[in-house]
């Protein structure tokens, strides 16, 4: 059968299209065959082997008419074939991009609201599969458009991206959102919208501004303590004045109890003028003007010490309070201002007097590693690896875990309504925690729970150094 050559502009071209099978016309007195080949080095891409054959009779004008154009149909039909083919493979790209992505990412048609592609971490974080469906009704739980919808502005600022952030009630999560009106490979005009998860950053932003809000709170109330305690310290200078000089007899010559009486006086008169200092001193540090006086101190003197403090302040005999030091560790030597952790200790003994009167008060004193401290490492301000720890144990009404962090913020917890003993002013925790943090240590309470009692501890670093034989404070 003889065979007619296609056009020399067909052959020509046709290295440029594609095709993916085979179809036979009728073209006048013959057939022309149409024929997918497949390129060896571009299995992506095939021609067209264009073959015509009539029974042993040529082409009339009529057939070579309808072969040419058949040939400029097909050419073009082809061409734009693979056009769409590289298009779909250019969007398959894309889509496995974002189906990679750790954020959210989808397409919504803004007419219709129909969601045309979204990825999995997007489903992941519903629960479900949106796509196809409506938006408003998968992303919000609602019945009709949001009434925050962007899209009208989006359609009114062409080529622009909006972004904003917002609330997402049915996920409960925080998203920083971009949103652009894009085309569509369908042709269609689409809102595009990326959104990331801000939840944690937003939980962060809120802590610091409460944060913020405490110091300032802090402040004010450090000031205003600084104004009170110097309205108190002239009364108390005269009162202390006067009792020192009734101890000397200028005032005429005192019985035992009365001078028993005088020196329970003056002992109370200097606790609580340490504590006018301290509240001059919280003012101070406010602005920076904190001025530690600390020097060696052996652990035994400085325990030893605050125990005929506490008997004045607390009116019990020292009996009742269990002191238990290792020998090995009350000659060891502690860098502090003595008068500050004198204070942190009275302010434990008075605290734990009050809240459990008539029972026993336990005081340990104990040498740990660092490593034992590994819940409240952080907290520490020293590098060094021995700390000096020591802690006090009450069998009053015990603490909740948030209590143990939050009688250290200035939140008075309040005792028993018949509970003898001194007056309380609220302040001994959190000024003995800053106390403890200037020190490069920490003070931290635990506690069983509610009724079970409490143990406060309080840890100073060990500089390595142990009291001289014979030396005598």
């Amino acid at each position: 059968m003889a065979k007619t050559n296609p056009p020399a502009w067909w052959m020509e071209r046709r290295m440029r299209y594609s095709w993916d099978g085979k179809e036979n016309r009728p073209l006048g007195a013959g057939w022309v065959s149409f024929t997918l080949v497949k390129i060896p080095y571009r299995p992506s891409r095939a021609v067209v082997i264009c073959d015509a054959a009539v029974s042993g009779q040529p082409f009339d004008p009529v057939a070579q008419a309808s072969l040419a154009m058949l040939c400029v149909y097909l050419g073009s039909h082809l061409e734009w074939l693979t056009l769409f083919r590289e298009l779909e493979q250019e969007q398959a790209r894309l889509l496995a991009m974002f189906d990679g992505l750790e954020l959210v990412v989808y397409v919504v048609d803004p007419d219709t609201y129909e969601v045309i592609y979204c990825n999995p971490y997007l489903r992941r974080l519903l629960g479900s599969d949106p796509q196809g469906k409506i938006c408003y009704r998968e992303f919000q739980n609602r019945d009709e458009p949001c009434d925050f919808c962007t899209t009208p502005w989006i359609k009114a600022n062409p080529g622009k991206t909006l972004r904003w952030e917002f609330f997402n009630p049915k996920c409960k999560r925080h998203f920083l959102i971009f949103d652009r009106l894009i085309p569509w490979p369908d042709g269609r005009d689409v809102r595009f919208e990326v959104a990331v998860d801000i939840t944690r950053e937003k939980k962060l932003e809120e802590q610091r501004l409460m944060a913020q809000a405490y110091e300032h709170a802090m402040e004010a109330r450090s000031h205003a303590l600084s104004q009170i305690a110097h309205e108190l310290r002239s009364p108390m200078n005269v009162l202390l004045g006067t009792v020192q000089a009734s101890l000397r007899g200028i005032y005429g010559e005192l019985t035992e109890p009365q001078r028993k009486a005088m020196d329970r006086i003056l002992q109370s008169g200097r606790v609580l003028s340490g504590l006018i200092d301290e509240l001059l001193q919280m003012g101070r540090e406010v602005v920076g003007e904190v001025v530690l006086e600390k020097r060696p101190v052996p652990v035994a003197v400085l325990v030893n010490s605050v125990l005929p403090l506490a008997e004045a302040e607390l009116g019990v005999r020292r009996d009742t309070i269990q002191v238990s030091m290792p020998d090995e560790i009350s000659g060891l030597l502690v860098d502090v201002d003595q008068r500050r952790i004198q204070q942190i200790l009275i302010n434990l003994l008075v605290n734990a007097s009050r809240h459990s009167p008539g029972t026993g008060i336990e005081l340990r004193v104990s040498r740990l590693r660092r490593s034992a401290l590994a819940e409240i490492e952080r907290n520490l301000g020293s590098e060094a690896d021995e700390w000096l720890v020591i802690s006090l144990t009450d069998r009053g009404r015990g603490l909740s875990p948030r209590e143990c962090e939050a009688i250290f913020h200035g939140i008075r917890l309040s005792g028993p309504k018949d509970t003898p003993g001194p007056l309380h002013l609220g302040i001994g925790l959190p000024l003995s925690r800053k106390i403890a943090v200037w020190h490069g240590g920490w003070l931290w309470a635990e506690s069983p729970g509610p009724g079970k009692g409490s143990t406060f501890h309080l840890a100073l670093p060990l500089g390595g150094g142990r009291e001289e034989a014979g030396h005598d404070e």
